[in-house]
């Protein structure tokens, strides 16, 4: 993030042809929208964005990269679009300037039959996180049971999602295996 592939160009395209008619399509059936919308989109070789779908939620993995970079207050954010504020100061998106990206740490087997309750071992510290400047977002995780309470185990295809930034995005990868390296799993 931000997707090199989306362009002045694109990012004008999506908003004029995906953006603004369905916001005027939702309020024209008595629907006003308030809240996040995800529109999966792909650019083709031609450079037009096509929509693949749209979800009332964010994006996974796209969400995690993009709380990465943000740096307005993400709670301030929604309680603006659920108001109907969102022209508030305190509703402007601030990003981190340089390019973030993830790295998802999938189960054996993903995305077909996968196993479940592998223990992850060496996940890092918050203090290890910030050192290595990188960040590890839990998804296909669950605490163990019993005795093992204290253990961290995949649950899911897409288990972990290592993000990273940096001045480019190959120093921002770097950073993001580094933090995948930490971890035994």
């Amino acid at each position: 993030s931000p997707a090199p592939v989306v362009s002045e160009a694109v990012e004008a395209q999506v908003m004029s042809e995906v953006v603004a008619p369905l916001v005027r399509g939702l309020a024209a059936e008595g629907c006003p929208f308030q809240g996040v919308i995800f529109a999966g989109l792909m650019v083709s070789p031609e450079g037009r964005a096509k929509v693949l779908e749209f979800n009332v939620r964010f994006g996974d993995p796209e969400c995690e990269v993009l709380m990465y970079r943000l740096q307005s207050d993400v709670l301030a954010m929604l309680l603006a679009a659920c108001r109907g504020e969102l022209d508030r100061e305190e509703a402007q998106l601030k990003w981190l300037e340089d390019p973030a990206l993830v790295v998802i740490m999938a189960a054996n087997g993903y995305p077909g039959s996968y196993e479940k309750g592998t223990p992850i071992r060496n996940l890092p510290t918050r203090e290890e996180e910030e050192q290595g400047n990188f960040k590890v977002f839990h998804a296909g995780t669950k605490r163990g049971d019993g005795d093992d309470a204290s253990e961290v185990l995949a649950n899911g295809g897409r288990v972990l999602a290592v993000t990273a930034s940096g001045k480019t995005v190959k120093e921002a990868q770097e950073k993001a295996y580094r933090g995948v390296d930490t971890i035994h799993w």
